[in-house]
């Protein structure tokens, strides 16, 4: 074979091979090749199967307050995932309640390890740690999430609370977070 045949072989090869990883990434329903865009990696499916959940804000009195919803369920990423984002958006207008964590905060991903922990991933643009507050804003803030995650997911027992990709020793100071944590209901307002 020529010098010209093998350089044809060689650039059709590559070709061929890169098509054939196009094809085979995620796509639309139609079966259109598509790429996930960076954004969305880590996150899992939408479902538009629901359940009832108990979100944990914080509110006056130094507390959490319990505010019922109806969110997605499925798989444990696909819940935790639909608690962190609710609890995120804040609670229902008209209440005294706020969301746990400053605007501008979004989840990077979900995912179960070890069978029962569940790691939350947030993330901040303009963050680069979690928001500096007070011991007891801290506590408010952290177990904000463990204590909606954990009991509304099944199987889940711990949470392990990540910031831009990094697991901190704590959100502000004061509480360890360098651990999977447990729920903590004596913060909850009966």
């Amino acid at each position: 074979m020529s010098k010209r045949g093998w350089v044809i072989t060689a650039v059709a090869v590559v070709i061929v091979a890169a098509l054939g990883y196009w094809l085979g990434r995620p796509g639309s329903e139609d079966g259109a090749p598509g790429i996930l865009p960076p954004e969305t990696e880590g996150l899992v499916p939408v479902t538009t199967e629901t359940a009832p959940a108990e979100l944990y804000f914080p509110g006056d009195g130094s507390r959490l307050y319990g505010e019922s919803r109806e969110l997605a369920t499925g798989d444990p990423e696909v819940r935790g995932a639909a608690l962190v984002e609710a609890l995120l958006a804040g609670p229902r207008a008209g209440t005294s309640l706020r969301s746990p964590l400053p605007d501008g905060t979004a989840l990077a991903g979900v995912y179960l390890l070890d069978g029962d922990v569940l790691a939350v991933d947030l993330r901040s643009e303009t963050l680069p740690r979690p928001p500096s507050t007070g011991s007891r804003a801290e506590l408010l803030t952290v177990y904000s999430l463990v204590n909606t995650v954990a009991p509304g997911v099944d199987g889940v027992e711990r949470v392990l609370l990540m910031w831009n990709g990094a697991q901190p020793e704590t959100f502000a100071g004061q509480v360890d977070v360098s651990r999977p944590l447990r729920p903590d209901l004596s913060l909850v307002e009966r």
